[in-house]
């Protein structure tokens, strides 16, 4: 009997043993693992302190010489490279994205893995139930993936193939950013593949609550909408990989006109989630962004803006010595610019105070708060406040554009100035180019070097020209295409102006073009040891991994 007590007491089962098989032993379960799995791919890429707000820096998207999130580290200009040494300053905002959209893409490899279990079945019996839960994962493994190589040099292809955690297995390779894009796009092949067959048809729309807060409308998605969905990311994963305007040229425009333009019609008044940060949902630097900004959080850089001003302001601003730049007044037509000839006058726009909100169809303010220092290529008297009512709501609970209609329309534009389809392009182009910023039509008959309507100082956008770069000569058609997506898709897309002004050649010198695997991966894989195989840093002028100097002479 003593003998067999003592068995007995060494059969106990550890309670706090994570226990994957009995936490997903129900179908619901397994449904509900991939149906949040999309909520964390959005957390990974914009909902958190991340890599995204240091590409609005780097991008020239905004200006900040805050510490936070790393931005005084990437907007100083000369660029600095980015430190992957052990606890560097950025560290945890490196490590962010690559950490958390692989668990995003593991998150629903597992639930996949599961659906394909062939004693796999729902209660009852369904078959577009089951086809929905493996489009939808595949989507979010390709989602998840296509934003990893998107930011950083490498990442690994999950699987719902890999072998089972709790064989301990050896970690997945690290593979190159553009094989590892092939692989995201072709598992939203699979997601649109699976998707589009007539038995998928009565699982959607999708369950409320995969695609935004639940309860809320636009939180779930019909067939057609997922669909459009899946092509709208294949879109932008196949443009914005590239990280020069070599590969940005060699990218397979009509899959991205075609994708773009199904990706619009699905969407034609955006993708924007319905947000609440009480349930995940939430655009965290909207929070610091509105609640902050006088104490130097953010301000629009005066480079970028200064394009739409029509009074020759612009060029004076560009002559001056760089120590003497000063910020200054931009007039202009853009109806999404407060309109007005002085600063008291932009100031009035929208009231400049309380809960201040710019009326319908502005989207900057003019500060009425104090001014404070920056890089004097960047200070300006401008703050982005279009998503302000966000941040006024309560919990943040009001719909955000992920992917606008514009950025559709202007991949779409951009893949036809590249094929010499120039009157179709100049029609996307107008969209928002009128009804929006009120500008004069791109006429048809335009070519390559057709400069933008107006006078040599009215139109919109006047660029910085070569080789002085110290006046403005008025955009070509491709300008006037740049001037629109980075207006009307600000503060949107993950990664937005980065990945564009990236492959574009607009970033200025050094700028890196990636972010290395971060080290704490790099030592986890190495178990700690000293030194691990890859610490370097990454971009700085004439470094590797830095940007040439950009178009527009910085």
């Amino acid at each position: 009997m003593a003998a067999s007590a003592c068995q007995d007491s060494l059969e106990v089962a550890n309670t706090n043993e994570p226990d994957g098989e009995t936490a997903l032993a129900r179908p619901a379960e397994v449904e509900a693992l991939i149906g949040s799995s999309y909520q964390a791919v959005f957390a990974a890429s914009q909902g958190g302190q991340n890599v995204q707000p240091q590409a609005l820096v780097m991008s020239m998207e905004s200006f900040s010489n805050l510490a936070n999130f790393g931005m005084a580290l990437r907007s100083s200009i000369p660029r600095n490279p980015i430190d992957n040494t052990r606890g560097n300053a950025a560290a945890g905002g490196n490590y962010n994205d690559f950490l958390n959209l692989h668990r995003a893409a593991r998150q629903a490899a597992t639930g996949l893995a599961k659906v394909n279990d062939p004693a796999f079945v729902f209660f009852p019996p369904s078959v577009p139930q089951k086809t929905r839960a493996r489009a939808m994962a595949h989507f979010v493994i390709g989602a998840a993936l296509g934003n990893v190589a998107l930011v950083y040099e490498q990442g690994s292809a999950v699987s719902p193939n890999d072998p089972a955690a709790v064989t301990n297995p050896p970690p997945l390779a690290l593979i190159a950013h553009d094989t590892l894009m092939r692989y995201a796009l072709s598992e939203l092949d699979s997601a649109f593949n699976i998707a589009n067959v007539a038995a998928a048809a009565s699982g959607f729309p999708s369950p409320n609550g995969w695609f935004g807060q639940s309860g809320n409308a636009g939180s779930s998605l019909t067939q057609a909408q997922f669909l459009g969905l899946v092509r709208a990311y294949r879109a932008r994963f196949r443009a914005g990989v590239a990280r020069n305007p070599v590969e940005r040229a060699a990218v397979d425009w009509p899959t991205v006109i075609a994708d773009a333009q199904a990706g619009a019609a699905a969407f034609p008044a955006d993708f924007a989630p319905p947000m609440n940060n009480t349930v995940g949902w939430d655009v965290v630097w909207f929070a610091q962004h509105f609640k902050s900004n006088s104490t130097n959080w953010h301000m629009m850089s005066q480079f970028m803006i200064g394009m739409a001003d029509t009074t020759g302001a612009y060029d004076a601003w560009l002559a001056a010595p760089s120590a003497g730049k000063a910020p200054f007044l931009v007039v202009t037509g853009d109806r999404r610019f407060p309109q007005g000839t002085t600063r008291a006058a932009q100031q009035a726009v929208g009231g400049n105070s309380g809960t201040f909100v710019l009326p319908a169809g502005v989207y900057l303010r003019n500060r009425s708060i104090a001014d404070w220092a920056g890089d004097p290529l960047a200070n300006s008297f401008y703050d982005h406040f279009r998503f302000r009512p966000i941040f006024n709501a309560a919990s943040r609970a009001l719909p955000h554009p992920i992917f606008s209609t514009a950025e559709m329309n202007m991949l779409a534009a951009e893949g036809l100035i590249r094929g010499n389809q120039f009157d179709a392009a100049a029609a996307l182009i107008n969209i928002t180019r009128v009804a929006r910023g009120v500008l004069p039509a791109l006429p048809n008959g335009m070519t390559a070097a057709t400069p933008v309507p107006g006078s040599a100082t009215g139109c919109i956008p006047r660029i910085p020209a070569a080789p002085a770069y110290t006046s403005a000569i008025c955009g070509n058609m491709m300008e006037a295409m740049k001037w629109e997506k980075r207006m009307e898709t600000a503060y949107t897309a993950a990664y937005g102006w980065y990945q564009d002004s990236r492959g574009w050649g607009d970033l200025p010198e050094g700028t890196a073009l990636w972010w290395p695997v971060p080290y704490q991966e790099i030592d986890s894989r190495q178990l700690g040891a000293s030194p691990p195989p890859y610490t370097g840093s990454v971009g700085g002028i004439g470094q590797p991994g830095g940007a040439a100097r950009g178009t527009y002479g910085l």
